[in-house]
């Protein structure tokens, strides 16, 4: 089965289980995907990989945020700010997404996306 028709096999499958399609097929996947890189869906990875990728994701963009904000004088901060707001912010989100996308693969009994088949059954 090739990987296009996977990841067709599993949006219909979340969507058919009630998993709204950002939540299946986040848009930082999506973007991997189109750009050819064929990671397995965030339901399908462990937790610690997850907090990495969620965690450190969202605190890059939190700490360009908060740095932009600081240069535009709306915050006045320590130039080390950023990255502890970042690590701060990160470091929460990042298990708490984990958390929840494993809470979702055990509910939905998933095993790993090597053994996700065709018809969405684990092999």
């Amino acid at each position: 089965m090739t990987q296009s028709s996977k990841l067709d096999r599993y949006v219909q499958q979340m969507a058919d289980a009630g998993v709204g399609k950002s939540t299946a097929f986040p848009p930082l996947w999506r973007l991997l995907w189109r750009i050819g890189i064929q990671a397995p869906p965030p339901i399908f990875l462990g937790f610690f990989p997850l907090a990495l990728i969620f965690g450190g994701s969202f605190g890059v963009i939190f700490s360009g945020v908060t740095w932009l904000f600081q240069d535009f004088g709306l915050m006045r901060q320590p130039l080390m700010s950023p990255p502890l707001f970042a690590l701060f912010a990160g470091i929460p989100y990042g298990l708490a997404m984990a958390y929840y996308h494993r809470g979702l693969a055990k509910q939905h009994n998933l095993g790993s996306w090597a053994a996700f088949s065709d018809d969405g059954t684990r092999t």
